[in-house]
């Protein structure tokens, strides 16, 4: 069957799930419904200071806290996917050295280990690595734990 006809109006991304919509389905599965199947989105403050900081990142990748080894550099905004698992999505940051590939996700407040965010950031990470021939040991989750908004 021709994959155009598969799909209502032709979209090729039908069958893929977003990389955000596994980190909203981690969180809640609700709320990731009504975002990916209903279109169903109201921005609060705190998705707002989420598109503030992000905005922020991808305008100006040197604000970033992170260190960024010698010879490496910074990429932000970066797409990436995998056929093989059906993923597609955006990283905010993908940090490149000689020797490795190391995505980093952006989210603004509080940190929490094995939670939702490391879910996006390990399937960022699964995309890159086949993507592209240099390893990827690990992803990496940086929190704006104190991005005040300005109202």
């Amino acid at each position: 069957m021709n994959r155009s006809t598969r799909w209502p109006g032709g979209d090729v991304h039908a069958d893929r799930i977003t990389l955000s919509a596994l980190e909203h389905y981690a969180y809640c599965a609700r709320q990731a419904a009504l975002i990916h199947l209903d279109g169903v989105f109201t921005d609060n403050v705190d998705t707002a200071r989420g598109t503030i900081a992000h905005s922020r990142v991808h305008a100006d990748p040197a604000r970033q806290r992170s260190p960024v080894p010698a010879g490496g550099r910074l990429l932000t905004g970066v797409h990436v996917w995998s056929d093989r698992l059906g993923l597609y999505g955006v990283c905010d940051t993908v940090q490149i050295t000689r020797t490795s590939l190391i995505p980093i996700e952006h989210k603004v407040g509080r940190y929490v280990p094995d939670g939702p965010a490391d879910l996006q950031a390990a399937a960022q990470a699964l995309c890159l690595a086949e993507m592209q021939t240099l390893p990827v040991p690990h992803a990496v989750v940086y929190s704006f734990t104190e991005l005040a908004l300005a109202v």
